[in-house]
């Protein structure tokens, strides 16, 4: 039964009220204006390398269809 469910692997529950910021965050982006200024407000943690805002190339999206 295991093998044919259709469900990903979870771990434990986490907060909450973090698990709605989350939820709400990924589902509503937010706005260019609210994003630059939490970025200006807010820094990433020193030990969090890889946690940085996408870059990308505008010339090569613009070529790209939808």
């Amino acid at each position: 039964m295991e093998r044919f469910s259709n469900s990903d692997p979870v771990d434990k529950k986490v907060n909450d009220d973090l698990a709605t910021f989350v939820n709400s965050s990924f589902r509503n982006a937010l706005s260019d204006d609210i994003m630059n200024e939490l970025l200006k407000e807010v820094h990433r943690p020193e030990n969090c390398d890889v946690l940085v805002k996408t870059r990308v190339n505008q010339g090569i999206w613009r070529l790209l269809r939808a």
